[in-house]
């Protein structure tokens, strides 16, 4: 089964609605509506995913938790790029979701898959048109125009179809 190896912090910083429930609640906040996102598209889309965040888990609950096909997991005493690194070694149908150069380069060698965070959060938006309920009746799912011209560049850049790790669902 292809495994998502997602960089937390890195995709939770990277995209602007995750850095918005950073600046209007806490990182606590955001990080656990990220993991309910995350949790809905493991279960609709059937895909195993591994979150890994930086530093100690926040509490003996979140240590490790796996519900099905969605892990979290908390680097501890070293960082989510080492925890990644020998995920990517030892997870040979993977995919790593992050923009850190450094990782990146190991995927590379590792002959991994890979999708921005960005590319990824796209991905969660084709499941949200798909009419699949993604979001908390707290979340207003609606767009600004700014989000949305930013949406449409982004969809206009052209991929490489055969280094789409998207194409194979």
């Amino acid at each position: 089964m292809l495994t998502y190896l997602v960089d937390g912090y890195n995709l939770l910083k990277a995209i602007p609605l995750f850095r918005g429930w950073i600046e209007q609640h806490s990182i606590e906040m955001a990080r656990f509506r990220l993991e309910d996102r995350l949790r809905t598209l493991t279960t609709q889309k059937k895909i195993h995913l591994i979150l890994v965040w930086d530093g100690p888990s926040p509490s003996v609950r979140n240590e490790g938790q796996s519900k099905g096909l969605f892990t979290v997991r908390f680097s501890g005493g070293q960082t989510a790029d080492a925890v990644l690194k020998t995920l990517l070694v030892s997870q040979k149908r993977s995919i790593l979701v992050s923009n850190d150069n450094e990782i990146k380069d190991i995927a590379r060698i590792e002959a991994r898959k890979m999708l921005s965070c960005n590319e990824f959060y796209e991905y969660m938006g084709v499941l949200q048109q798909a009419k699949l309920n993604l979001y908390s009746s707290d979340d207003d799912p609606s767009v600004s125009s700014k989000e949305q011209e930013y949406w449409l560049n982004e969809f206009k850049k052209s991929a490489h179809e055969s280094d789409d790790p998207r194409k194979q669902f």
